[in-house]
C-alpha cells in the first residue's frame, strides 16, 4: 500500500513567504494612508439667520494638546471661545493675528489646572489662523479656519 505525501516546506521557506506577505500588506496600508483626505476640524460654529453664533466653542487644554485642535468659525461674526484647563500644568491659548503675526486674541496669561478662561474672537478675513499654548511650544498648537 502506497501513501501519498505532501511536499513540505522547510521553516526557512515559510519565513520568507511570511516576510513577503507582510511586506505586501504593509505597502498597501501605507499607500492607502498617503492618499487619505485630511481630517475635518472637530468643531464648527454655525450662525442663525441674523448672523449670530449658535453656541460657543469649548476647547480643552490638556497636557500637551488642545481638543479640538482645529475648528471652523464664520468670517465677520464674533465667536466666544471657552478654554478649559483639563490638564495638570498651567496653560493658555494664544490666537495669532492675520498672517500669523503676533497675538490677536488670548485667554488669561495663566490658566491653572481646573480653571477656565473665556474670550471672544472676530476674524474679518477668511483663512487659517494658528493658536498655541505659550507654555508648551512647539507641540501644543492648533488652527482656526475662518470661512
Amino acid at each position: 500500500m502506497r501513501t501519498s505525501r505532501r511536499p513540505r516546506c522547510t521553516p526557512g521557506v515559510k519565513q520568507v513567504f511570511a516576510v513577503i506577505a507582510c511586506s505586501i500588506l504593509a505597502a498597501g496600508l501605507f499607500s492607502a494612508c498617503g492618499n487619505a483626505e485630511p481630517a475635518a476640524p472637530a468643531a464648527t460654529v454655525t450662525v442663525d439667520a441674523a448672523g449670530n453664533p449658535v453656541g460657543r466653542i469649548t476647547v480643552s487644554m490638556q497636557d500637551d494638546i488642545f481638543a479640538p485642535d482645529a475648528f471652523v468659525v464664520p468670517r465677520g461674526v464674533p465667536v466666544e471661545i471657552r478654554a478649559v484647563n483639563d490638564g495638570e500644568a498651567v496653560h493658555n491659548m494664544l490666537v495669532s493675528g492675520p498672517g500669523g503675526e503676533g497675538t490677536a486674541f488670548r485667554t488669561e496669561i495663566r490658566v491653572s489646572a481646573g480653571e477656565e478662561s473665556t474670550f471672544e474672537v472676530l476674524f474679518e478675513a477668511p483663512g487659517e489662523y494658528g493658536f498655541s499654548c505659550g507654555f508648551h511650544l512647539p507641540g501644543m498648537t492648533g488652527r482656526v479656519i475662518v470661512q
